[in-house]
């Protein structure tokens, strides 16, 4: 998640921030979810990483994660499908007192040129903020709303010519209005030390 340096750089903590990293690259919410428990998970450019439930298990001493998936389940999944895989990764933090950011299914060149990709991004997202605005769910997990941080546009310097990752400038963008967004949230303390993207 390159959006993390920028993050981290603008939030105002008093004490040194630890932000652990862990995107993996072409999986859908769906296959994480499957793996969570899997000590590796081998993504689309030959990265790995430990699956969220895993992950927990060795490192889950965070005060805040940060999800953000589902833009490649788009084409191929029923919206009710890829949120409740969504949900289960947030449900894992949330087992072990760690509250979580529903970051929405980000726009992309596809969810503007596609009515299909388009209706299932929206669909998703309903899905996540109604979840989290429900009152189980409140004191555990903060929508964020992507598209309210950073706008697909083909000719934007903020995405790269896929039209589906952010640009160097992009990441910096979305980390810098996601820390703005949270410290007027009200949803954080200003003693945060480690936090997961």
């Amino acid at each position: 998640a390159p959006y993390a340096e920028s993050f981290g750089s603008s939030l105002p903590v008093e004490e040194c921030l630890d932000l652990w990293v862990c995107g993996l690259s072409g999986l859908t919410a769906i296959e994480l979810a499957e793996k969570k428990g899997a000590a590796k998970i081998r993504d689309a450019v030959r990265r790995s990483g430990p699956g969220m439930q895993k992950l927990l298990q060795e490192h889950g001493s965070f005060d805040l994660a940060f999800i953000m998936l589902g833009t490649n389940d788009l084409g191929d999944s029923e919206p009710k499908d890829i949120f409740h895989a969504i949900r289960m990764l947030h449900e894992e933090c949330h087992a072990k007192g760690i509250r979580t950011v529903a970051m929405s299914v980000p726009p992309s060149r596809a969810t503007v040129k596609s009515r299909r990709f388009r209706n299932c991004q929206q669909a998703v997202n309903v899905l996540l903020q109604e979840w989290a605005s429900c009152s189980k769910a409140t004191s555990k997990v903060l929508y964020a709303n992507t598209s309210e941080f950073i706008s697909y546009e083909s000719d934007s310097e903020l995405w790269e010519i896929d039209g589906l990752h952010f640009s160097p400038e992009g990441s910096r963008v979305l980390g810098s209005r996601l820390a703005s967004f949270l410290r007027n949230s009200g949803f954080i303390s200003h003693d945060l030390t480690q936090l997961e993207c």
